[in-house]
């Protein structure tokens, strides 16, 4: 059976939940709050945050599977240019 909430009640239900949520992000640490992602155009279009985060542990994964010398190797003459590239992009996307 629902229960019926007056207007009153129902008025305060944003205010309250504003609230909550300011207790909360100011418990939350540090280290679980975003950070700022880069702001990433592919082709004219603009990522979000999301993608943006996507993009950047991929990268990160990249290059730590570069870390292998035997990967570099196996990828031929191109493997230290790739590694080297990867690192100019990291170095972009992580400075702010």
């Amino acid at each position: 059976m629902a229960t019926k909430i007056d207007d009153e009640t129902l008025a305060q239900i944003p205010r309250e939940w504003d609230r909550v949520e300011a207790i909360r992000k100011s418990r939350e640490p540090e280290r679980l709050k975003p950070v700022p992602e880069a702001h990433v155009i592919i082709n004219g279009v603009v990522l979000d945050y999301g993608q943006s985060v996507a993009l950047r542990v991929a990268v990160a994964m990249m290059q730590s599977e570069l870390e292998n010398a035997q990967r570099v190797a196996a990828l031929g003459p191109i493997g230290p240019l790739y590694k080297r590239r990867l690192n100019e992009i990291m170095g972009i996307m992580v400075t702010r």
